[in-house]
């Protein structure tokens, strides 16, 4: 007897909590933190792995003039953001300012959609050699703050954003232009 009760109690346990999983709990959606920014067109287009992006990539003819990485040393294992296509240049203009491109706030629905949260979270910021291109990062929502520019050095930008400036900047990007 006493069997048999904790038999019908495990069962309708189980199927409550089965029940509050599937009418409670919001679905798990797959995070694609490896995304393509084309430059000239704005388009914004995302995968969950970094060889679905390279192959779109490459359908498209697009080459990556920037990109800004969640790891230090150019590590994609955390997520990456390919900025392409200036225009339909593979190339920058010398001017910092009138930028070429820009991402006035970092926390905004495309990241948080994609599952690659930028917004204080950038590490490293790769430039392509010849590409001519500069990143100026702000701490601030919509360029404002503090700002550093990132050149293509020999280590071709920031390999690790805690040390390419006096100061830490590690968790402060919150806006940035490509120029």
């Amino acid at each position: 007897m006493k069997f048999s009760k904790r038999l019908v109690a495990a069962f309708f346990t189980s199927v409550a909590a089965a029940g509050i999983v599937l009418a409670g709990a919001p679905a798990a959606s797959a995070a694609k933190p490896f995304c393509d920014v084309n430059l000239g067109s704005g388009a914004e287009t995302c995968f969950a792995t970094a060889d679905g992006l390279r192959g779109y990539e490459a359908a498209a003819a697009l080459a990556p003039v920037v990109t800004v990485f969640k790891s230090v040393s150019y590590l994609g294992d955390q997520g990456f953001f390919n900025y392409t296509n200036v225009y339909n240049r593979t190339t920058c203009t010398a001017a910092d300012s009138p930028h070429e491109a820009s991402d006035g706030d970092l926390r905004d629905a495309f990241y948080q959609n994609t599952g690659a949260l930028m917004d204080r979270s950038i590490s490293s910021i790769y430039i392509r050699p010849g590409s001519g291109c500069r990143v100026r990062v702000f701490d601030g929502i919509g360029f404002t703050g503090s700002s550093k520019l990132v050149t293509d050095n020999a280590v071709h930008g920031c390999d690790d954003i805690r040390y390419c400036f006096p100061e830490d900047w590690s968790n402060r990007i919150r806006s940035l232009w490509i120029s």
